[in-house]
């Protein structure tokens, strides 16, 4: 037991992150926050591995329960002054990648408002299967269900789908397109005119040099294009 102890003890101290390095890796300005010396560690770990608990310890802290460290490494992340600092690194770590983000929110929204019921039933009303349904085109279901039938239910089942609504997607279009050319531009730009809609996403594509049948470039190998340059 004795030895188990001391194994643990050697092991939260690999996993605690001195405040030097803490600061390095946010490289964000907190001051106006008055983060403790612990918090920022927490928010730096947490940044790094987007794992409450591993953060909680890593910044120093203890609890003598898994239910404990769960609790409090929750309410950290509730605490207002640390989620403020979380999101300002966030901010400042998508910056590179925020007009690619606009991009793949308009795509998105583009999809889920101007879809073809083709694509999700065949001609005689049936449904498809999931595996049909081409990937980028997936993400106008809202959710899946196993609906169970029958003395035996876990053969006999089909698998029902919700597909997005239009008309919350075309709502939406129009704070991604806040987001995209400005809110004022946005108020004067017709949220059910798909062609203008069509050409806004064909200027986003040349903006960055991408080819739409190619896709959206995954961020991994739009990472490394960026070293390239």
């Amino acid at each position: 037991m004795k030895n188990s102890t001391k194994k643990d003890k050697k092991s939260d101290k690999k996993l605690k992150m001195s405040l030097k390095n803490a600061k390095e890796l946010i490289n964000v300005d907190l001051k106006d926050l008055k983060l403790k010396p612990r918090e920022i560690r927490f928010v730096a770990v947490f940044c790094l591995t987007w794992d409450q608990k591993k953060a909680f310890i890593a910044a120093g802290y203890t609890a003598s329960t898994e239910n404990t460290l769960y609790a409090n490494s929750t309410r950290m992340i509730s605490n207002d002054r640390i989620s403020t600092a979380i999101q300002r690194y966030i901010s400042k770590a998508i910056e590179p990648y925020k007009d690619r983000l606009n991009l793949m929110l308009l795509e998105v929204w583009y999809r889920r408002a101007f879809y073809n019921i083709e694509i999700f039933y065949n001609s005689d009303g049936t449904r498809k299967d999931l595996n049909e349904i081409p990937e980028e085109w997936r993400i106008c279901i809202d959710g899946i269900e196993k609906k169970r039938y029958g003395k035996s239910p876990e053969i006999n089942f089909d698998i029902d789908w919700n597909i997005c609504s239009r008309t919350e997607a075309l709502k939406e279009i129009r704070s991604v397109l806040e987001i995209a050319i400005g809110k004022n531009a946005a108020a004067d730009f017709p949220v059910d005119n798909k062609e203008k809609l069509e050409m806004l996403k064909q200027r986003k594509y040349a903006e960055l040099g991408i080819s739409e049948k190619d896709g959206i470039i995954p961020f991994d190998k739009f990472r490394k294009l960026r070293k390239a340059e």
